[in-house]
C-alpha cells in the first residue's frame, strides 16, 4: 500500500500515513473545521443522521432471508 511507504521529505522518517495523521491532527488543533470533523468522526464515529419523511412516519421492517409479502404478489 502506497501510504505505508516512507515519506522521502519527512525529516522524522515517517510513512506517508503517519505524516497525514500528524498533519490532520495539527490542522485540527489549529481550528481547521474539516480536520476537526475528520478527527472526531474517527474517535467517536459519525453522528447518526435522522431519516425524515415529511409529516408521515416511516416504518421499516427488515427480515433477513425471507421474501416480503408485497414482493410475492
Amino acid at each position: 500500500m502506497a501510504l505505508m511507504r516512507k515519506n522521502p521529505i519527512d525529516k522524522q522518517d515517517r510513512t506517508y500515513r503517519e505524516s497525514f495523521v500528524e498533519k490532520t491532527l495539527t490542522l485540527a488543533m489549529n481550528g481547521n473545521a474539516a480536520a476537526l470533523k475528520e478527527v472526531w468522526e474517527r474517535i467517536d464515529g459519525k453522528i447518526p443522521q435522522a431519516i425524515e419523511g415529511g409529516d408521515k412516519a416511516i416504518n421499516v421492517t427488515l427480515q433477513w432471508g425471507s421474501t416480503p409479502d408485497w414482493l410475492k404478489r
